[in-house]
């Protein structure tokens, strides 16, 4: 593993170990067997049932939001389709990794579902490799992937994988970014870190400090003026306020 010049942390490190993907591969039965379970919605994230929990995917979002979500009051989502697509087009990459690591072996799970109830925490990873670290993909576009290239990985995305590592064991993660314009990609090992998992502590405490007492957090300036992509794109504006 060589580490990358330019990273932010020390214990962010930009390396790029896992196999490549092929044209027309021929994949193992494991790989197969996942796909069939993950198209139908039995597997991970997608499972039916899931219990409200306060998600590490959603780590570094408005905790209005998070709360809302955990509590179960309803949303209201406007997904067009251009964006039904990017979503598809996010899902099936994730798909592709996956399917290429379980088929390779460098992954031995895929799409593992956490969930801490003393903490009213979960999540799913992408997966668990070889060596029992974590795995993430991203897919992102061209303006993305150069600000990752040059900065390292997004804040949200390191602090995604500090709340796994913080309700697990598993000692760093493998974050892949792959770009969807030109197949690019870039995998930057995360290793846990004692002030950052500290940092997830405390968000995870002051969440539940939340529900504790049934309140709500502070509205967010934006949302306050009802302006800003937070508030266009939440979907809770309309009975936020």
């Amino acid at each position: 593993f060589q580490a990358e010049d330019g990273i932010r942390d020390s214990s962010v490190t930009g390396v790029q170990t896992c196999a490549l993907p092929i044209s027309n591969p021929v994949w193992s039965d494991s790989a197969r067997k996942f796909a069939a379970e993950q198209l139908a919605g039995l597997t991970g994230g997608n499972r039916k049932g899931r219990k409200r929990l306060f998600r590490a995917s959603a780590a570094g979002s408005c905790h209005r939001q998070q709360v809302f979500k955990v509590v179960g009051v309803p949303s209201k989502e406007e997904i067009d389709g251009k964006l039904a697509n990017i979503f598809a087009t996010g899902n099936f990459l994730h798909l592709k990794w996956q399917m290429q690591g379980l088929t390779e072996g460098w992954l031995a799970q895929a799409e593992v579902p956490i969930e801490r109830l003393d903490l009213n925490a979960g999540g799913t990873m992408d997966g668990v490799l070889w060596n029992g670290a974590g795995f993430e993909a991203k897919s992102i576009n061209s303006r993305g992937y150069a600000s990752v290239m040059t900065y390292g990985p997004k804040e949200m995305h390191i602090f995604q994988v500090d709340h796994y590592m913080h309700l697990t064991d598993i000692p760093s993660f493998s974050i892949v970014y792959e770009n969807k314009d030109t197949g690019e990609w870039r995998e930057f090992k995360v290793d846990r870190d004692e002030d950052r998992d500290e940092r997830v502590r405390a968000t995870l405490e002051r969440l539940n400090g939340y529900l504790e007492v049934k309140e709500l957090p502070t509205l967010l300036d934006d949302c306050k003026a009802k302006e800003g992509l937070t508030y266009r794109s939440c979907a809770f504006r309309d009975i936020c306020l």
